[in-house]
């Protein structure tokens, strides 16, 4: 059995791991994947598919800028990634709640949570700074010193794979 304090660290892990498969927030190699044809998402709103919306929306992106987290508009195309990881966000988040229900329903007082976008990530505007899973940043003495507290640790994971 896996306590519920081991999952919500492995839950910061495989999150924070899956955002970076989204690639870069904002990337033009994705703007044209999806003029091939090669990027979208499976079975999206087609309003989203169409070219003429998808080049003229402006999105609200996270960005790294002066020190500080904020939100700045990017033309959509080139922002799909950023959409794309968004809705997988909105995804886990319904998969949090159905979690986080079953766990209080068992009696237990815990709930897990998705950790901050820009918490351990290694691709994109957040990959060069350290975060909290709440979102605040940190400097990488800190980090260093705190990371076990948020993410598995190498041993916990050999005895893992070993049970």
């Amino acid at each position: 059995m896996i306590d519920l304090p081991t999952i919500q660290k492995k839950l910061n892990l495989h999150y924070s791991l899956s955002l970076d498969l989204f690639g870069s927030e904002v990337s033009t190699n994705a703007a044209n994947a999806f003029n091939a044809g090669i990027k979208g998402r499976y079975h999206g709103d087609p309003d989203r598919g169409r070219p003429s919306a998808a080049r003229t929306a402006p999105i609200r992106c996270s960005s790294w800028s002066n020190g500080e987290i904020k939100r700045v508009d990017e033309p959509a195309l080139t922002a799909l990634n950023m959409r794309l990881r968004d809705d997988y966000t909105q995804d886990c988040v319904k998969g949090m709640l159905r979690w986080n229900k079953i766990i209080s329903t068992a009696g237990y007082h815990f709930k897990l949570t998705l950790p901050n976008v820009a918490f351990h990530r290694q691709i994109g505007e957040f990959r060069d700074m350290h975060a909290t899973p709440d979102g605040v940043l940190i400097d990488d003495a800190t980090w260093n010193k705190r990371k076990g507290e948020w993410l598995p640790s190498t041993a916990r994971r050999r005895l893992h794979r070993l049970a």
